[in-house]
């Protein structure tokens, strides 16, 4: 990764996650990332686009990231999502303590990642990545991205 692209603490966990992220979608060799990208507005921690065989043949991601605030990450990532194919959540938090304080206080965030089709990556206790949740496709770009295209 390349230095003048980590302005801020949370890009470092983006070299732990991409080895995950690339595996789970088939991310080829060719690929590119761009970092704190301007998309319609708002500013993208990390977007990703690669072509495949598969439909659609463009594919695109983004992965926001953040510390420790989940709120934030959540209203961010939600504003998001309709930017790209997948969405990721990217959290430095472990994953016991995640799962506890969902479930105790902020149920309502874990909801709007799943109604969100919103992928969620958090650590275990050896600070390796762990997927949560599996960001699905979001029909909403593919419609918007066609009908543009014509």
């Amino acid at each position: 990764m390349e230095k003048e692209n980590l302005r801020f603490k949370e890009d470092r966990l983006f070299e732990k996650v991409f080895p995950l992220l690339k595996r789970t979608h088939r991310i080829p060799k060719k690929h590119k990332i761009e970092w704190h990208k301007h998309i319609r507005g708002y500013e993208i921690d990390v977007y990703i686009t690669w072509n495949s065989r598969g439909w659609p043949s463009f594919k695109s991601m983004i992965v926001e990231l953040k510390e420790i605030d989940m709120p934030k990450l959540v209203e961010q990532i939600v504003k998001r999502r309709n930017l790209a194919l997948f969405a990721y959540a990217v959290i430095n938090i472990p994953v016991d303590k995640l799962f506890t304080w969902l479930i105790k206080y902020h149920l309502d965030l874990a909801h709007k990642l799943v109604n969100n089709n919103i992928g969620l990556i958090s650590f275990d206790r050896d600070n390796e990545p762990v997927l949560l949740l599996r960001s699905d496709m979001n029909t909403n770009w593919i419609l918007d991205t066609f009908f543009k295209g014509r």
